[in-house]
């Protein structure tokens, strides 16, 4: 799907980035944002800081969207949603896009329809 305010999960990723000073970007513009444009992001960093960094930063997002109403999906553990979140956070190639189709496999947002199968 494409980036859009008509799926939670998109909305919500951006807002806690934006909240946090990760990004300055309005919405319609972060889709396509890179992990490495994040303020987080050092690219001189070691693998081992830049972990450290984007943990921190995962942490932060899993506890706005707690306090924002959002669970986790049947199934998912806390730590295999921060291991999805950390892996894309740490890829410079991924876009914020992406880490919000991370965070909807992993969480269910707030008046969020699941498809029926």
């Amino acid at each position: 799907m494409a980036w859009t305010d008509e799926k939670m999960a998109h909305v919500d990723t951006w807002f806690t980035l934006f909240r946090t000073n990760q990004i300055l970007a309005p919405f319609p513009d972060a889709g396509k944002i890179k992990m490495s444009e994040l303020t987080f992001y050092n690219p001189a960093a070691s693998r081992d800081h830049l972990k450290i960094e984007a943990t921190l930063i995962a942490n932060t997002v899993d506890q706005l969207f707690s306090a924002f109403g959002v669970k986790l999906e049947n199934n998912i553990s806390r730590n295999g949603a921060l291991s999805a979140m950390i892996e894309v956070l740490m890829d410079d190639s991924k876009t914020i896009e992406d880490l919000a189709e991370a965070n909807d496999t992993n969480y269910l947002f707030v008046n969020e329809k699941k498809p029926v199968v």
